[in-house]
């Protein structure tokens, strides 16, 4: 594991410790793999440009990516789940400042009673 990939797989054990019920962290590691670099399309910029995002999970039938990106929606919003097949980061609704939030706007992972999709982090690495 190269230190970029190492970084990941911390910043992605620091969301998982975010997650209270023992079940759904249970799920969602359920959705993860080794985190690998991937090249979506930014259709919010110039023609034809793209970012490095890290695929960091899937839908059990692989049509949903779980991804992490700096750039776009990112730093506020850098956990987003977006279409395998588009090759987009898709719409800022797709966006969310925490990995659980992400699977859960996927539909991927059950939302808890009383859920509210959080705004932004004040320290989005946190």
């Amino acid at each position: 594991m190269n230190h970029l990939e190492h970084s990941m797989a911390a910043l992605i054990n620091s969301e998982l410790s975010r997650v209270c019920d023992p079940a759904q962290c249970g799920r969602l590691q359920g959705l993860l793999q080794p985190p690998s670099l991937l090249s979506l399309a930014w259709d919010y910029g110039r023609p034809d440009e793209r970012f490095d995002c890290w695929q960091v999970g899937r839908s059990l039938c692989g049509r949903v990516l779980l991804v992490y990106c700096e750039s776009g929606f990112g730093p506020s919003f850098p956990w987003g789940f977006v279409s395998a097949a588009e090759g987009s980061m898709g719409m800022d609704s797709q966006w969310h400042s925490g990995l659980e939030d992400a699977a859960i706007g996927a539909g991927l992972l059950p939302a808890p009673a009383g859920y509210e999709a959080p705004g932004p982090r004040t320290n989005p690495l946190v």
